[in-house]
């Protein structure tokens, strides 16, 4: 409901995280400072070229916000990537076609709460890409980043809030819930093709989107710039686009079990298949309600764990949220999924080109 400068102000406010500051680091939270954290060199320093000069951000943003009526959230959005292409050196050009990349990084995605957001006009061609990932491995990885990994205070905040969500994604509901779609407007492309074969992959989405591919869009960059990753919260190494790394065989064994990863395999098994991924467990169909029922409340590894870190957490007064039971609601999410799911069929994929 903001307009003019107040719309302009706050969508400033709102990009603290890529603005030059001359105050001091601490006046920030240092995650939001996202070349503090994830943006680096190849030595693993901050890379500081990224950030942009907030009064100039602010001034070419007011040149294409109206100043007296509010608008639309799709042309919010042209607004804000007009002004960051001014900033950067870049001139927007209205005549010319831009490819727009809105990026929302959450598990079990809506695509219909952004449908909701953009009007009929607003633009000229609207698809979506989700880059999906091994189920299993998934949700080993979000686990360790966002709970066991992740600072004190927000480690309940993400088991709260988010942990049947990464279930729900992992057993394909959010896919499920896109397939209408994906004759023309959605595709997936697989994580692991991404880091295997990077180039044919990037020739196959290129295709699909009616653009030309270039050998640079198999590097990493923002604004033309290389940038690199850490290899984890804890570690000075870092990586690029060519590190396998997160596709190399991986022990489960401090979250999962054996038995641990026998069932989420079952469990995910419609969704892997649907995406092509191998699929070696029994069909889950075959077993009864009792025997699921069984099979769920055996305590995953990853529960205690959780468990004995977010007590830990409330003895050392670092958060004040009180002990739940988060996986009550996640069983029942789980029973219900393996005792009434159907095989899904297979969802659109962007396949890797054949290499000449």
């Amino acid at each position: 409901y903001l307009a003019g400068r107040e719309l302009a102000v706050e969508i400033a406010s709102q990009m603290n995280p890529y603005l030059k500051c001359s105050l001091p680091e601490e006046v920030f939270f240092s995650s939001y400072r996202l070349a503090q954290q994830f943006y680096l060199d190849k030595e693993g320093r901050p890379e500081q070229r990224l950030y942009i000069d907030g009064a100039a951000f602010l001034h070419f943003l007011l040149q294409e916000l109206p100043e007296e009526r509010t608008i639309s959230f799709g042309e919010l959005i042209r607004c804000i990537f007009a002004a960051y292409s001014n900033v950067i050196g870049k001139p927007f050009d209205p005549r010319k076609i831009y490819w727009i990349l809105y990026e929302m990084h959450q598990v079990n995605y809506d695509v219909n709460a952004l449908d909701q957001l953009l009007l009929q006009d607003d633009f000229a061609d609207r698809r979506y890409l989700f880059i999906i990932r091994e189920s299993v491995r998934h949700c080993y990885s979000w686990l360790r980043r966002f709970v066991t990994d992740a600072d004190a205070d927000m480690r309940g905040y993400h088991v709260r809030s988010s942990l049947t969500d990464l279930f729900s994604c992992d057993l394909g509901l959010m896919l499920e819930r896109t397939s209408s779609r994906a004759a023309k407007q959605v595709r997936i492309v697989r994580f692991e093709d991404l880091k295997l074969h990077r180039s044919q992959t990037m020739q196959a989405l290129c295709q699909w989107l009616g653009i030309s591919y270039s050998t640079n869009m198999e590097e990493t960059t923002v604004n033309g710039i290389s940038v690199y990753f850490p290899v984890s919260s804890n570690s000075s190494q870092v990586h690029g686009a060519d590190s396998l790394s997160a596709v190399s065989p991986c022990d489960y064994s401090d979250l999962f079990s054996e038995f641990d990863v026998l069932r989420l395999n079952l469990l995910f098994q419609y969704c892997k298949r649907a995406c092509g991924y191998a699929v070696d467990v029994p069909d889950l169909g075959q077993f009864s309600m009792p025997f699921l029922e069984n099979l769920l409340k055996i305590p995953f590894r990853f529960e205690q764990v959780i468990q004995r870190m977010l007590e830990q957490d409330v003895q050392n007064g670092c958060t004040d949220d009180e002990l739940f039971d988060y996986m009550a609601p996640l069983r029942k999410l789980l029973l219900s999924y393996a005792c009434q799911h159907k095989p899904c069929g297979y969802f659109t994929c962007i396949e890797p080109v054949e290499s000449d």
